[in-house]
Parts: C-alpha cells; structure tokens; sequence
C-alpha cells in the first residue's frame, strides 16, 4: 500500500471520512469504527456526532492488487467535534446585490 492517511471533513457536528493515497488499480474495502459505537463499510462515509467531544476513529482497509494478492492495514485518529456553530459568533448579511439575493455568514468582530 502506499501511504495512506484519514482525511476529514468537518461541519459542526457532520464529518465525511476518507482515505486518501490509496493504489490505483486496486479495490479496497473498508471498515469505519467512528468512535461512538457506529461503523460503516463505505469508502466515504458521513457520519454525524450526537455530541461534541474527542473521538479515536479507525478504519481497517483490505487492498487487493492486481497480482491476486491482499494486503490490510489499520489507520487510526484522533478527531476532536467541537459541536454545532453558536450562533452568537456569526452575522448574517442577507440582501439583494444586482438582482441576485446573497445571504452569507461571517464571524463577528
């Protein structure tokens, strides 16, 4: 296998999880524990955290090559939810600009 690593995509409370570096050529399987008593078998799963707080996720993932030949490997990280975004530290600019409505969130100064 190459080097692989977990790769995370974190909104709030959401995450979508995959692995990046992975052999071309080759099928993969995989097995997502996310820390929280959930698992999934995809290979990009989304997963979302009832609560905030530190998670160890781990995937094991089978490869099997071209030549008929197996290999496995377990990554494992540590993921920190912090929980959905308080309202209080975002305004929203809602208004029309040349005809077109623009609603956007910023952080407050």
């Amino acid at each position: 296998m190459n080097q692989v690593q977990i790769f995370v995509q974190q909104s709030g409370m959401a995450c979508v999880f995959e692995v990046s570096g992975l052999s071309e050529g080759a099928e993969h399987s995989f097995q997502w524990e996310f820390g929280d008593g959930n698992s999934s078998d995809l290979p990009k799963p989304t997963h979302i955290y009832a609560q905030a707080g530190s998670y160890q996720v781990a995937v094991s993932l089978e490869e099997a090559l071209p030549d008929g030949s197996k290999q496995q490997q377990q990554l494992k990280k540590t993921l920190e939810v912090k929980g959905q975004e308080n309202p209080g530290d975002t305004e929203t600019d809602d208004r029309d600009v040349g005809g077109v409505h623009v609603k956007k969130k910023r952080a407050k100064n």
